[in-house]
């Protein structure tokens, strides 16, 4: 059975981590309490959201991988080489 193709665009926020604390970000509360809103997804979480889509048999047309500044996440690397190797994502941003 072909997987399902979930189209569109869809988001995968790994980390609030950023060298830059603008004043409009919506991801860091910095003007608020000057902490980190939301917590960050490491490769482990990212494996069990990806086995999800694998358990529904979906794929998706293109996910984005975003944070605060993602480049800053140290298992950069890991998580994307992990979304390649999956075979669950058509293209990757």
């Amino acid at each position: 059975m072909r997987p399902y193709l979930l189209k569109g665009s869809f988001d995968l926020h790994i980390t609030d981590y950023c060298n830059l604390h603008c004043k409009g970000c919506t991801v860091l509360d910095y003007l608020e309490t000057g902490t980190i809103t939301n917590e960050k997804n490491n490769l482990d979480d990212v494996k069990k959201i990806i086995s999800n889509f694998q358990r529904y048999n979906l794929n998706l047309e293109q996910l984005i991988i975003l944070g605060g500044e993602p480049t800053l996440h140290r298992q950069l690397g890991d998580i994307i080489d992990y979304l390649k190797s999956t075979g669950v994502i058509k293209k990757l941003a």
